[in-house]
């Protein structure tokens, strides 16, 4: 709770039971190795803010390319899917140095 000062647990569970979609996609990030997590609330769109919280990337996430272009552009090594793809599969968005 020490990391969460200042969220009620009982607002992001009714946020979570009403949106099923939001739920799904946090299921999916634990499917591929991930460790979901709440991180904040966006008082704009009044939604809890969810990132995976782990140091490095899971095993189901490796050796993707970053979107679709790099991927079609690969001669040689050809991998699986592409990091655009696979959070647009999973209802999420990457983060970028700017959040």
């Amino acid at each position: 709770m020490h990391r969460h000062k200042g969220l009620e647990w009982p607002a992001i569970q009714l946020e979570l039971e009403d949106n099923q979609g939001k739920l799904w996609s946090l299921n999916q990030m634990e499917k591929t190795g991930g460790e979901p997590n709440v991180a904040g609330y966006d008082r704009k769109t009044g939604e809890h803010i969810f990132y995976n919280c782990l140091a490095e990337s899971t095993r189901g996430r490796r050796s993707v390319c970053y979107d679709h272009e790099v991927l079609d552009s690969r001669q040689e090594n050809k991998l699986e899917n592409s990091a655009v793809e696979m959070a647009s599969d999973m209802g999420i968005g990457l983060l970028s140095e700017n959040g």
